[in-house]
């Protein structure tokens, strides 16, 4: 009889850690993602964000999970960032959205350093 409650026990263990490990897939899964929500050229969502490297009133450059993409446009504001979450705000009319991949960006930077130190 005992027998039989701890191996019930040890299923019902096995299903919920299962059903946990799933859910940490799931999460893991949707933080690699990048989405762009744009609202009359004006209020633009995006997701996947993992840094702002620079903005103004006319250039906001944002790093997410598929390259670097700069919003181009006036009176461009991020309103708000969330780095624990990868989402970031962009107020503003939106003119361009360009993006760039991570590599090109870094080759560029590269290719400054050796022609100063040349």
């Amino acid at each position: 009889m005992t027998v039989c409650v701890i191996y019930i026990l040890y299923i019902l263990y096995i299903e919920k850690r299962k059903d946990m490990d799933s859910r940490l897939i799931n999460i893991s899964d949707a933080s690699n993602k990048h989405r762009i929500s744009l609202d009359d050229r004006k209020d633009c969502k995006l997701t996947g964000v993992t840094k702002v490297h620079s903005f103004d009133e006319k250039t906001v450059v944002i790093e997410t999970v598929d390259g670097v993409i700069t919003i181009k446009g006036s009176a461009l504001h991020v309103s708000r960032v969330s780095l624990e979450r990868k989402e970031a705000d962009v107020d503003g009319r939106v003119d361009a959205l360009i993006y760039t991949d991570k590599k090109n960006m870094a080759s560029k930077g590269e290719g400054l350093i050796k022609r100063l130190f040349s």
